[in-house]
């Protein structure tokens, strides 16, 4: 069986017009939504890898959604692969990305939000996130952007990454 296979054989992704839904506002979908796949695949290209493997099938994937929405008129989205799982010992292990889709003028507010808010300086999430990219020939491709709020309800720092694709 295939990597493709191993990883993607029962992932919703067969249905992109489901991200375009008036449902939420916005949809984020893990690209791969049980561990146990993930893990599997690890076993057989280590888990650096998997994260490089999982980031060309994300790049994939969002071009086939902006190919898609075309299809949605009046409904421009922003979309991106983010990154949401910055647990301790994230370094060593692989990053799971989202596909995150925010269509109409939400999606236009949180872009220009993230543009506006942009910084020069990095964050060790952010160097991580970008070295995948890196690896995969990629990081070009993208903007990269951070969103880092603390929760004072749970007592914690909640870390996105958003790529956006360029152009």
């Amino acid at each position: 069986m295939s990597i493709y296979d191993q990883i993607m054989r029962f992932e919703p992704f067969d249905d992109l017009d489901a991200l375009f839904s008036d449902l939420d506002s916005f949809e984020e979908v893990p690209l791969v939504s049980r561990s146990k796949r993930v893990e599997q695949a690890e076993q057989r290209l280590g888990s650096t890898n998997i994260s490089e493997f999982l980031v060309g099938l994300a790049f994939y994937l969002v071009n086939s959604i902006r190919f898609t929405k075309a299809g949605h008129a009046g409904r421009p989205a922003m979309i991106a692969i983010t990154y949401t799982d910055f647990d301790e010992g994230y370094v060593n292990r692989t990053l799971v990305p989202s596909i995150f889709v925010y269509p109409g003028s939400g999606g236009q507010d949180l872009h220009q939000t993230l543009k506006d808010q942009h910084h020069e300086d990095t964050s060790p999430e952010m160097d991580t996130v970008r070295g995948i990219f890196r690896r995969c020939g990629l990081e070009e491709s993208f903007s990269f952007f951070e969103s880092r709020f603390h929760d004072e309800a749970c007592n914690e720092e909640f870390v996105r990454i958003y790529a956006l694709p360029n152009a």
